[in-house]
C-alpha cells in the first residue's frame, strides 16, 4: 500500500463525508506518541478552518474519546472570526475498541451537528482503523522483508569473498 494512494484516498473520504453530510470540513488526528504516528502525515488534510484548534483543544477531545470511546458533540467560539461553529468527534476503534485516533467533523453553529449520522461515521472510522492496521502491518511487512533481503545479501557477500579470499591465499602460497 503506497502511502500516496491511502492520503489521497482519505482526502478524498473527509471532502466526501463533508459534501455529503454539510460539514465545513472533516479531519483525522492521531496521537504522535503511538505506533500509528508514522502514518498521520499520511492523513493531514486539514483545512483552512480547522487551522485554529490549538494543541489544548485537540488534547481535551482526546481526553474524551479515551474516557468515553463514545461519539460525542461540541460547540466552540472560532478563533478567526468569532462564529460558532460545532464539532462531532467520532473515535476510531482499535479491534479492542480503544481509540487510536479520532474522526472531527466540523459543521457550522447554526447545523444541527451529525447526531443522525452518528452511525454511519461509526462505520466510517472503523473502516478508517482497518486502513491505519493494514497501513502498519505493510510497513512491518516492508521492513521484515528488506531486512531478510540485507541479511541473505550479506551472507552472499561474505562467503563469496571468504571463497576468494582462500583461492588468492592458495595461489599466493603456491608462488
Amino acid at each position: 500500500i503506497a502511502r500516496k494512494d491511502i492520503s489521497f484516498y482519505l482526502a478524498d473520504l473527509s471532502k466526501k463525508i463533508a459534501n455529503e453530510f454539510h460539514f465545513k470540513s472533516v479531519f483525522y488526528w492521531v496521537p504522535e506518541n503511538t505506533e500509528y504516528a508514522k502514518a498521520y502525515s499520511v492523513f493531514d488534510n486539514s483545512v483552512d478552518e480547522l487551522n485554529p484548534m490549538e494543541d489544548s483543544l485537540i488534547q481535551d477531545l482526546w481526553l474524551v474519546v479515551l474516557e468515553t470511546r463514545q461519539p460525542f458533540t461540541r460547540k466552540i467560539v472560532s478563533n478567526e472570526n468569532m462564529q460558532e461553529v460545532g464539532m462531532t468527534v467520532i473515535p476510531i476503534p482499535e479491534a479492542t475498541e480503544i481509540p487510536i485516533g479520532m474522526l472531527i467533523c466540523i459543521f457550522d453553529g447554526s447545523n444541527c451537528g451529525a447526531h443522525q449520522h452518528t452511525s454511519i461515521l461509526q462505520v466510517i472510522a472503523q473502516d478508517i482503523a482497518m486502513i491505519l492496521h493494514s497501513f502498519r502491518f505493510t510497513n512491518q511487512l516492508e521492513y521484515r522483508v528488506s531486512k531478510q533481503e540485507r541479511f541473505h545479501l550479506a551472507r552472499e557477500i561474505h562467503d563469496g569473498l571468504a571463497q576468494n579470499l582462500a583461492y588468492l591465499k592458495i595461489q599466493t602460497a603456491q608462488m
